[in-house]
């Protein structure tokens, strides 16, 4: 889905902010995250679905990862909590490699080896692979140097990972400077009037 497109302004961002607006002043607790949770799902997923399964699992991996390097750390085995952020690390890379500098890769290997030794894969890059990617492993870097307070639940780490407005063109954002928002988040309708007013002007 395009940020200009007629989907996005008179249905998509309409409903998204209702809805979760609606929920926020209901006081449901974690219902207005898992609606923009799932509204990232959908705008990401609106031209390839096959995108959300490759953005959710890294989401999980990684989290699962977080959560091993903690529990590693708090136990005082700082050598194998290096080991799990060496590997959530080289994980990353691996898929955004894999996406994106693969076909290069094998392309400039079977011209130097004058044969096809690795078939091009002809993949289709997910959108904002490399935005994504960049953020998942900021994360688990600051877990691992404990720079952040509260590591944060499934839920929050995976709408800071799939946060629309930024989730396709970045910018990459630490997770420190967005957890509090996303933990105790206050809305009233003149910061939604105000949220509509700089998207309008651009």
């Amino acid at each position: 889905m395009l940020f200009n497109s007629y989907i996005f302004i008179f249905f998509f961002l309409p409903l998204c902010v209702a809805v979760y607006f609606l929920l926020y002043h209901l006081k449901m607790d974690k219902a207005p995250r898992m609606w923009l949770f799932g509204m990232s799902l959908w705008f990401y997923g609106y031209f390839n679905p096959s995108y959300v399964c490759i953005i959710c699992g890294s989401i999980l991996g990684n989290f699962l990862i977080s959560r091993l390097l903690l529990r590693e750390k708090a136990r005082g085995r700082r050598r194998v909590g290096k080991v799990c952020m060496l590997f959530g690390v080289l994980a990353n890379v691996a898929l955004l490699f894999y996406f994106k500098y693969f076909d290069f890769f094998a392309q400039n290997l079977n011209l130097m080896l004058h044969k096809e030794t690795l078939p091009l894969l002809n993949l289709t890059l997910p959108l904002g692979i490399s935005f994504y990617t960049f953020q998942i492993v900021s994360y688990v870097g600051d877990v691992y140097t404990k720079k952040m307070k509260h590591p944060g639940t499934l839920l929050e780490f995976a709408t800071y990972v799939c946060m629309f407005p930024q989730l396709i063109a970045g910018p990459i954002v630490q997770y420190q400077e967005v957890s509090n928002e996303l933990r105790i988040r206050k809305v009233t309708l003149r910061e939604v009037e105000h949220g509509l007013e700089v998207f309008c002007f651009g």
